[in-house]
């Protein structure tokens, strides 16, 4: 009785081992989607001329601020040319143009795929030369006064020229620009002085000169002087320009010029 238990066993562990023996389907795997691109770099760049945010910069004195962080891009790398053959590795620079003339500033990044794009701005430069006019009717002396200022050369920041006047004829002076856009001329012993109006003499558009006066018969007042050109002159064959601002009186002083 023994021994047929025993047969019965194995018999049902054989059965039971070659049942186990039977491999069951596995499903195949599927390797994960790769990361998304970035998208492609999109170059920005913001100009602003001093504080102030002026149209137009003055030749070596407006701090002319650059900034490209407005780019949109990964890993980015920023590149600013300023266009006068100078310029950073920078997001953001600073510069003062030497020359006036207009200058196209570019700024180019390049993102961690090395993709690039790049923008452009115009910036204008001018200097100060020229000829400046005023002419108003004073009423401490009862008469119709003109004055110019013909600006005959910027080195930096230093200037000269001749003014021309009421209580002298014609009289040298030098000059100075400092600040941000101030201006502060000085005659020939000091008899008269200009000095930028609430230290902005000089307008954004480098079209204007707001000049306190000290000294002659304009002593205390504030003063406009009109840049004079072309476009407000009467003639155009390299005679003296005449603004149509304020028909000047003093046609002699002007010829001499």
């Amino acid at each position: 009785m023994r021994r047929k238990a025993f047969t019965v066993a194995l018999a049902l562990l054989a059965v039971a081992g070659c049942g186990g023996s039977e491999r069951v389907p596995t499903t195949p795997s599927v390797p994960p989607p790769p990361p998304p691109v970035p998208a492609a770099p999109v170059a920005r760049l913001a100009v602003k001329i001093d504080s102030r945010n002026s149209p137009v910069a003055i030749q070596d004195l407006s701090n002319v601020t650059f900034d490209a962080t407005g780019s949109s891009g990964t890993g980015l790398r920023y590149s600013l040319d300023f266009g006068d053959g100078t310029g950073v590795d920078e997001p953001i620079g600073r510069h003062v143009y030497t020359v006036s003339r207009t200058y196209t500033a570019r700024a180019i990044i390049t993102d961690s795929l090395g993709r690039t794009d790049s923008v452009s701005v115009n910036v204008v430069v001018r200097n100060v030369q020229g000829r400046w006019y005023n002419g108003f009717y004073n009423y401490n002396r009862g008469r119709y006064e003109e004055r110019y200022l013909d600006i005959r050369s910027q080195s930096g920041t230093s200037l000269e020229g001749i003014y021309t006047h009421p209580e002298r004829f014609m009289t040298r002076f030098d000059g100075v620009l400092s600040g941000e856009r101030d201006i502060m001329l000085k005659l020939e012993g000091n008899t008269i002085t200009f000095t930028g109006a609430d230290g902005n003499g000089i307008d954004g558009e480098v079209t204007a000169l707001s000049l306190l006066v000290r000294g002659g018969s304009a002593d205390g007042l504030t003063l406009q002087f009109k840049k004079v050109t072309w476009a407000t002159s009467v003639f155009s064959l390299g005679l003296p320009a005449f603004p149509f601002v304020s028909p000047p009186r003093t046609a002699l002083a002007s010829a001499l010029w």
